[in-house]
């Protein structure tokens, strides 16, 4: 299956940076149940038999929205469909989904897709999130994505502070270090650990620019290194399914990790590491 992100109407602009082209997709009526549509890449020649989807994706809304919550549980929840993110999860601690259902609505056999991007996305969580015996299907992008940030070293000001810089796409004046918090300097291009400090204080400034502030002497920083932030939480995903999905599942926590028992139909597992794009 191909995906395109257009746009209709050529006065509306995309963000700049998309993550992936961005295309005027225009529509013409040529005669009785006929149109041409314009604007795609040469990659999406659609075939006769094949089911085009038409959907309107806008991550400001989501189906939940979880801020600095504790020990929450999903248990026996259905999405039907989502024009975002099904859940998102800021800075949470201990996260429990049980057979929380995204799926095709079976009364309607047209439907094609459920959500319009991730089914669960989290960011800077702790303690232990937990998926089992939950189904994702027809889903525009990952089922799960829980992650924290790299953030890019502009310069060392003294001898605790050093700037940084977002680079990561989507996120803006997020609390990317806590007091307390332990973090490591990697080196820009290897990632190779440098040195790991624990964190004071953390300004954010403007233009996605902040001042990390560490209890210990800085030994060694480098403009391009990056700060990664050792709060993370453990994942354990048990008896799932990820069917007719465009993404797949991404882990990326440090910390202990378990997947059994899964099911994945034309989907993927993924360890990543970005620091191209979203820099998580």
């Amino acid at each position: 299956a191909a995906c395109e992100l257009g746009l209709i109407g050529k006065e509306i602009f995309p963000n700049e940076n998309p993550p992936m082209p961005i295309r005027h997709i225009t529509v013409e009526e040529v005669g009785e149940q006929k149109v041409k549509l314009s604007g795609f890449s040469e990659k999406f020649a659609p075939e006769v038999g094949d089911i085009l989807v038409f959907t309107h994706e806008d991550r400001r809304k989501c189906g939940f929205l979880l801020e600095r919550s504790c020990d929450i549980n999903f248990e026996n929840i259905r999405l039907l469909h989502v024009p975002g993110l099904g859940v998102i999860a800021n800075l949470c601690h201990n996260l429990t989904f049980r057979r929380l259902d995204v799926s095709l609505d079976s009364e309607n056999g047209e439907r094609a897709v459920s959500i319009n991007a991730d089914a669960l996305h989290g960011f800077h969580c702790t303690g232990k999130i937990t998926v089992e015996d939950c189904c994702f299907e027809g889903l525009l992008d990952d089922a799960f994505n829980f992650h924290g940030n790299y953030i890019t070293c502009l310069e060392k000001l003294d001898a605790h502070k050093i700037l940084l810089h977002n680079d990561g796409a989507g996120l803006r004046d997020m609390e990317f270090f806590l007091p307390g918090d332990r973090v490591s300097v990697l080196a820009g291009h290897t990632s190779e650990v440098r040195n790991a400090y624990t964190v004071k204080t953390s300004e954010l400034l403007g233009n996605n620019d902040l001042i990390l502030e560490v209890e210990e002497d800085i030994l060694e920083v480098l403009p391009g290194d990056l700060i990664e932030n050792l709060r993370m939480p453990e994942i354990l995903i048990r008896g799932c399914s990820v069917r007719k999905a465009r993404g797949g599942i991404r882990l990326s926590s440090g910390k202990k990790t378990l997947m059994e028992q899964c099911r994945l139909e034309h989907s993927y597992i993924l360890f990543t590491g970005d620091t191209n794009y979203w820099f998580e």
